[in-house]
């Protein structure tokens, strides 16, 4: 499918999804027990309980940037490190009770702020939105 979409259509889809991602993030930077990149980080752990090597693909960071950041939420104790069955260098991550905490604070203030951007939506045009974006997901992800 090779369609022509107008320039205008795409500026207001791009300014959207900056305006999106500086709300989310503020939603995290509003909770001042971390930083942003540890919160993203218990997230990731939490939700999809990555190994080290996951995490710093999925955070876009150097290994020892992964590492002190894993070894500063660890600190906290909000994350355990365990080495992995059958390869003790790879690590597996997970929250503590703590971490988990921390981590539903960080996704309750998200929900907020998605349903303050998104409440001016009737529920026709949240279920189309919801069916767009769906598809853009599911195209950009495979």
């Amino acid at each position: 499918m090779n369609m022509k979409i107008d320039h205008r259509t795409l500026n207001i889809f791009g300014a959207f999804g900056l305006f999106l991602a500086d709300r989310l993030f503020a939603a995290i930077d509003g909770q001042q027990e971390f930083t942003r990149q540890e919160g993203i980080a218990l997230i990731q752990i939490g939700l999809f309980s990555p190994s080290f090597a996951n995490l710093e693909t999925s955070l876009r960071l150097t290994q020892s940037a992964t590492s002190r950041l894993v070894d500063k939420l660890a600190a906290k104790g909000l994350v355990v490190k365990k080495a992995r069955d059958g390869d003790p260098r790879e690590k597996n991550l997970r929250l503590t009770r703590q971490g988990e905490e921390r981590m539903e604070k960080i996704l309750r203030a998200r929900q907020a702020t998605l349903h303050d951007v998104f409440e001016v939506l009737e529920t026709e045009g949240m279920a189309s939105l919801a069916t767009i974006g769906s598809r853009l997901w599911a195209a950009k992800i495979s």
